[in-house]
């Protein structure tokens, strides 16, 4: 629904308010331009942004009130803002001027109102409520004009359809003597075309062995170096989460927490909203998180699905003190399978992998196909560092299966 809704509001949304319940459609007179980017400001919603529950509120306000004297960079930090990870007293702000700002761009007020609405606080979802309201009330003369305009297509395709039907009955009756004379059926039709299917499908299976990663390995030489987080930025406070929690299987829920975040602000999307804590049908096993993949996403995302017959991204996170043992792989290793979300997945841990860990890991690949890699800390900084700069945070995901690979 949401990528018809951007592809309707191409110029900009910019609700009005007028009459009683406050509500006015779109008009080309209430449209209004990007200005110069006021940089003294971004540098202050920015600062805002990184501070405390008050301030990011004060952010908020800031985003949606001078949108238009922001760059477009801002439109992120409103997301971010939005984020179930943040308090909710700031996703309420968001909430709020989401619902009460009149000029908001398109693009932004439809990927903010679909943040909210799966957010995790009922209030927050009560409150975007009005958010609906005003989104149905500017559909509702592009949903007739698209009736009025489908109602006229099907008139004219019938009329054209009607036109051609004569003239094709009789072509194909004449076909059909010819192919009953030519002793021809569906099979012999139906098989060949089956067949270059299948040939196009076993041409990319012979090329994955030879293509140890997704992206070129020049694109990849950006996440060799040590990563670098800029200051005063929510990425930072994200790394200094993950810097800042103790090593040791006590702690696992506070390294299952700020694992999910970090995925989840470097990920999502294009992989949605992860679930949590995610039970077998038997009860058994428990998935610490997963990320579903969108089937249109597309890219990187769209190679693991095809290479990996995935569905979904499964993450277990590890917060041993020690580099992890083998059962530790082997036991992740029971959620995976064709029959199930897949075969690919990651064990994000603190200290890597011992040597019969690592074996394990092969073994896994060459008998079973699962591909399991492993992320550290400096993996998921590095993502937090592309994300930052507006780069695909998959290529640390990338880059893990590629020195997998090599390492055979």
């Amino acid at each position: 629904m949401f990528k018809a809704l951007k592809a309707f509001f191409v110029v900009g949304t910019n609700v009005g308010r007028s009459g009683s319940d406050g509500l006015k459609p779109a008009s080309i007179s209430n449209l209004i331009t990007k200005r110069e980017v006021d940089s003294r400001l971004w540098e202050e919603v920015q600062a805002k942004a990184a501070g405390d529950e008050s301030q990011k509120i004060e952010a908020a306000k800031l985003l949606f009130r001078r949108q238009y004297d922001l760059p477009e960079e801002s439109k992120e930090l409103i997301l971010r803002l939005a984020n179930r990870a943040q308090p909710e007293a700031v996703r309420m702000a968001v909430a709020r001027e989401l619902c009460e700002t009149e000029q908001i761009p398109s693009g932004l007020y439809i990927d903010v109102l679909r943040v909210l609405e799966q957010d995790t606080s009922e209030e927050v979802r009560t409150a975007v409520k009005t958010a609906h309201k005003r989104m149905e009330e500017i559909m509702k003369p592009f949903v007739e004009s698209i009736q009025v305009v489908a109602k006229a297509q099907q008139d004219t395709l019938r009329r054209f359809v009607e036109s051609i039907r004569l003239p094709q009955q009789d072509l194909l009756g004449g076909l059909r003597e010819q192919l009953v004379a030519m002793q021809l059926n569906a099979k012999s039709v139906f098989e060949p075309l089956h067949k270059w299917v299948q040939i196009n499908e076993e041409i990319i299976r012979m090329m994955q062995p030879v293509l140890p990663s997704y992206y070129p390995l020049r694109d990849l030489k950006v996440i060799e170096r040590p990563p670098s987080i800029p200051a005063r930025t929510y990425v930072a406070e994200l790394s200094r989460k993950l810097q800042d929690c103790p090593a040791g299987q006590e702690f696992w829920k506070d390294y299952q927490h700020v694992c999910k975040e970090i995925l989840t602000h470097t990920l999502v999307p294009p992989l949605l909203e992860p679930e949590e804590g995610s039970s077998t049908e038997d009860g058994r096993q428990q998935r610490d998180l997963i990320f579903h993949i969108p089937h249109d996403v597309g890219g990187f995302w769209e190679w693991i699905r095809f290479r990996h017959k995935s569905v979904a991204i499964i993450v277990e996170c590890k917060n041993y003190s020690e580099p992890l043992e083998a059962n530790q792989v082997t036991i992740t290793s029971k959620y995976f399978g064709e029959k199930r979300l897949g075969l690919f997945g990651i064990i994000a841990c603190r200290k890597g992998l011992t040597d019969s860990a690592r074996n394990e890991q092969k073994r896994l690949w060459t008998d079973h196909s699962i591909m399991i890699v492993c992320l550290n800390d400096d993996d998921l900084l590095r993502m937090l560092e592309l994300r930052e700069t507006d780069d695909d945070p998959a290529k640390a995901v990338d880059r893990a299966i590629r020195q997998f690979l090599e390492s055979f």
